[in-house]
């Protein structure tokens, strides 16, 4: 089984903010970490969001901006299957590929949210936020540090593979079945 998961921290409201990326593959029945960056989303940081995961303007002045990192990226990602938790990651990264004026990166992406939510009826109409899914997975990390919950996310799809014996290509088709009509297998 492998695929990469991905993670990020935005400066304020605007989705394209993004101020933090986390990469970590799963590979060998390993999640390894694969790259971090703290990003300047050349924006304002809210005291909402820098509150939630501690960065501010000052952590980013001397940080590359979304073009920079954007190469990077594009190898980390290109014809993989990609992991987030929800489709904010996914829309972030969309956004602030469009924003600068760069090609979408082409990958598949997944929502470890909608694999956890066929995998543990518990958490099929709420509470799948990844920290309540990594405490019922005693998964410990330090949320809202990007890296940190990019191996969450991982560990959570790693957890539901082996319990459901679902393979994470498999969950591409699952994770589009009714909840109600869900079986597993």
């Amino acid at each position: 089984m492998h695929f990469i998961a991905i993670d990020v921290e935005t400066a304020n409201y605007n989705i394209h903010s993004i101020c933090q990326i986390g990469v970590v593959e799963y590979y060998r029945g390993q999640i390894v970490p694969v790259w971090k960056s703290l990003l300047n989303p050349q924006e304002y940081f809210s005291r909402f969001n820098s509150k939630i995961h501690g960065i501010t303007l000052k952590d980013v002045e001397h940080a590359p901006v979304f073009s920079e990192i954007y190469p990077v990226l594009c190898d980390l990602l290109t014809g993989n299957i990609v992991i987030s938790h929800t489709k904010f990651d996914k829309s972030a990264i969309n956004s602030a590929t469009a924003l600068h004026d760069l090609p979408e990166i082409k990958c598949t992406w997944l929502d470890s949210a909608l694999i956890a939510k066929r995998a543990w009826p518990q958490f099929s109409r709420g509470g799948f936020g990844l920290a309540n899914l990594s405490r019922f997975l005693k998964f410990e990390f330090n949320h809202h540090d990007a890296q940190e919950d990019a191996m969450a996310c991982a560990y959570i799809v790693a957890k539901a593979v082996e319990q459901t014996g679902i393979c994470v290509k498999d969950w591409l088709l699952k994770v589009k079945d009714p909840i109600s009509h869900f079986r597993g297998k």
